[in-house]
């Protein structure tokens, strides 16, 4: 039977045993104490069956390590990224690669540690770029790049690209709180934002096309749900007036947030505000000006949106009234499956957040 044991220096087993009568003593190349029992069974074996064999450790061929530097490896990700994620997605891959760089200073992405995972983490929750002196982002915003930043590192690892560890997965992310919204803009209020708008075009200084763009775009985000960057990219070839609905898709300056076209039922009041100004191709949203690549939307409506709010009485967000939309379909018993497909949710675990609205009567009990 074989002994083996571990020098204390080298931290290298080694083992003795009888071969045909003689003591051989050797190492077995391995710092490993299972590598060096599965070594020591094997010499067992070999020494009760042929005892005449003469044994030789062979060390396991060592895998190719990779570790690109970034230059490298942004080349090939920033190729794959352009062609399979959308542009929102590309630049926030861009965003936090660069930031997460200039504040590491790190060549390649095995040089990355988790201590500069660490440091990253406390310096743009205490310090956001382009933000004022002290201050940061919030956890949310905290959490969303070391998401990013995480997946850039699996990618590389996916893809074969580098064989070192992920220093992001061992990253601590704030716990966010699920907050349950109960608040949201009811029909009346979407009636007086609309309201507003008329108000809005009468007001001196005020452009045609800025009234007409306010008061569609609104229309479009509460009535249809579009998110605020779909409603600027919105074609009037989405809109099907034979069939009453709209088909959010992709096109060459545009592409969804989840890169997928979906289809969603008209409302009459929306068909009735985006009639008298039907059009058979183009643009929903007329351009005022030229944004020269400033933000990603073609149109923008901050400054009209907040005066129209004002008119009407209350504060909200773009976001709001997609919000709102879902909001008002759970609360009239609308399937979250189907206002999840309107959404544009890749799941309905996403819009469960509006089933707390669902306490009512719903009439499709009877439905079966």
């Amino acid at each position: 039977m074989a002994n083996i044991h571990q020098k204390s220096k080298s931290g290298v087993w080694y083992i003795s045993y009888r071969q045909g009568g003689i003591l051989k003593h050797r190492s077995l190349g391995t710092k490993s104490a299972a590598e060096a029992r599965r070594l020591k069974r094997e010499i067992e074996l070999k020494a009760e069956f042929k005892p005449s064999v003469e044994f030789v450790i062979v060390e396991r061929p060592k895998a190719d390590v990779k570790n690109p530097t970034l230059d490298a490896f942004w080349t090939d990700f920033l190729r794959w990224a352009t062609e399979h994620r959308s542009r929102n997605a590309v630049d926030e891959y861009t965003n936090w690669f660069r930031q997460f760089r200039e504040f590491t200073k790190i060549e390649r992405l095995g040089d990355a540690t988790v201590d500069q995972v660490r440091e990253f983490k406390t310096r743009i929750r205490t310090q956001g770029k382009g933000k004022p002196e002290g201050t940061g982002l919030c956890e949310t915003s905290v959490n969303s790049a070391l998401k990013t930043l995480r997946s850039i590192w699996n990618h590389a690892i996916r893809l074969n690209k580098y064989t070192g560890p992920n220093p992001f997965l061992s990253a601590e992310f704030y716990r966010i709180p699920q907050h349950v919204h109960r608040d949201y803009l009811d029909g009346k209020s979407i009636e007086s934002l609309l309201k507003a708008t008329e108000h809005y075009a009468q007001e001196k200084g005020i452009k045609t096309i800025e009234a007409r763009n306010i008061r569609l775009a609104i229309a479009l985000m509460a009535l249809a749900g579009l998110r605020k960057r779909e409603a600027c990219f919105a074609r009037w070839e989405w809109i099907r007036w034979d069939t009453k609905i709209i088909e959010v898709s992709n096109h060459g300056e545009f592409t969804t947030k989840s890169r997928r076209n979906r289809t969603i039922s008209m409302h009459d009041d929306l068909i009735a505000i985006l009639a008298p100004h039907r059009r058979g191709e183009g643009y929903i949203l007329e351009a005022t000006r030229a944004t020269n690549g400033k933000n990603r939307y073609r149109v923008e409506f901050k400054k009209s949106f907040q005066r129209v709010c004002a008119i009407a009485g209350f504060k909200a967000t773009p976001h709001a009234l997609r919000h709102s939309f879902a909001s008002r379909h759970a609360v009239a018993g609308t399937s979250l499956h189907v206002i999840a497909g309107w959404l544009g949710h890749s799941s309905t675990s996403i819009t469960e957040r509006y089933a707390h609205f669902q306490t009512g009567y719903n009439e499709a009990a009877n439905n079966i």
